[in-house]
């Protein structure tokens, strides 16, 4: 069965959501820096405690980003994107990309991720890519999503530099960030 948007926007935005943790961003990025820590390892590495830390890198390898070998009694995780997670390899290497080779701080990076934490601000973005200044009652019609709630999310949008609102409606704002264009590409692709 091939896979509908509808069927993948609750990925991206769980994936997001993910992402957007501090304990489950500084184990990506442990694990990023060195492949194969376990989670003692990436524990001491990270500043937390074994369960929470065993959690975190869960919560990743179920968003299909991380990959876990066990050897004896110890998983060993690697930064593998699982192949049947379709945007799994795209926010591998976008974080890699970021957090790593571009040291991008971990705060920029969840306030980038925290955009796209929910379906309905992803269903926006689209929509706003595809046709350029539509005021918000056209996308409340056009998503089923009532004023209030739109109002909400538009607001988020803007204040996280993704959607810019004017008089003649919204329009996406240039990506800020090379992760917020990975972002953006993410989304839209």
């Amino acid at each position: 069965m091939k896979k509908t948007e509808k069927s993948l926007a609750p990925t991206l935005w769980r994936t997001c959501r993910v992402l957007a943790s501090p304990n489950r961003l500084r184990c990506l990025k442990a694990v990023l820096k060195a492949p194969g820590r376990t989670v003692e390892d990436v524990a001491a590495a990270v500043g937390l405690t074994e369960p929470k830390t065993s959690l975190a890198l869960r919560s990743l390898q179920s968003r299909g980003i991380l990959s876990s070998r066990r050897r004896s009694r110890w998983a060993h995780y690697h930064p593998e994107p699982d192949p049947a997670v379709a945007t799994a390899k795209p926010f591998l290497d976008a974080a890699k990309h970021a957090l790593v080779d571009n040291r991008m701080p971990e705060q920029d990076f969840r306030i980038a991720m925290q955009a796209y934490t929910h379906p309905r601000r992803i269903a926006i973005v689209r929509a706003v890519a595809h046709a350029d200044n539509l005021q918000p009652a056209d996308l409340c019609e056009m998503l089923h999503v009532s004023p209030e709630a739109m109002g909400r999310h538009l607001k988020k949008l803007k204040t996280l530099g993704v959607v810019h609102l004017t008089r003649k409606g919204c329009a996406l704002a240039p990506p800020g960030s090379d992760l917020a264009k990975d972002l953006l590409d993410i989304i839209l692709s």
